[in-house]
């Protein structure tokens, strides 16, 4: 029962993010209002902090940022969001490669069943880097977006951007399937 709920709140999840771009562009069309679009952000932190199994900051970008589009005037901050995400998560990765920390990849890696220790501990710090750099550039691949038109911010965030993230998972994953051989 628990794991259903679990995979009913991740489609929920993925739904609301993929729906998000198309709900901005609806509010910059004067389509929609953006209190409910800064409310459909708020639900979208949330959920993904329920799915996430507690990182914090989903919720604290999902409540504080919603919150802070609430209340503005100005339906232009919307567009900020995939800034602040991608940023986010470019911190996350590059925060655990500091300080001896357990790099992204290699969590991720260990909960797939891998060992990671030696030469798959190496692979996961390089990956995790290449991770860093990734988000990076989407950050300002988004940013830049911001300020143009409507159109291209709703391509570039609501398709491309995900069409490259899809490809990064899937490349780093076939590398580590070759690279790391000891699995659990």
């Amino acid at each position: 029962m628990k794991k259903r709920q679990i995979s009913l709140l991740n489609v929920c999840g993925v739904i609301l993010t993929l729906v998000y771009p198309f709900a901005v562009f609806c509010v910059l069309q004067k389509q929609l209002s953006f209190r409910f679009v800064a409310l459909l952000l708020l639900i979208i932190g949330v959920a993904n902090f329920l799915r996430s199994g507690g990182m914090y900051i989903f919720l604290v970008s999902g409540v504080g940022f919603s919150s802070f589009l609430y209340f503005m005037d100005d339906a232009l901050f919307f567009k900020f969001y995939p800034v602040l995400m991608n940023f986010l998560f470019a911190f996350g990765f590059f925060y655990s490669l500091l300080g001896g920390r357990e790099p992204v990849v290699a969590k991720i890696a260990k909960r797939m069943g891998y060992r990671m220790e030696g030469d798959a501990l190496r692979y996961a710090r390089g990956a995790t880097l290449a991770w860093c750099i990734f988000l990076f550039l989407n950050t300002l691949a988004s940013l830049i977006t911001v300020f143009m038109s409507d159109v291209v911010w709703v391509v570039y965030n609501g398709f491309i951007s995900y069409v490259l993230i899809a490809c990064m998972m899937l490349g780093e994953y076939l590398v580590r399937r070759r690279k790391i051989k000891n699995v659990c």
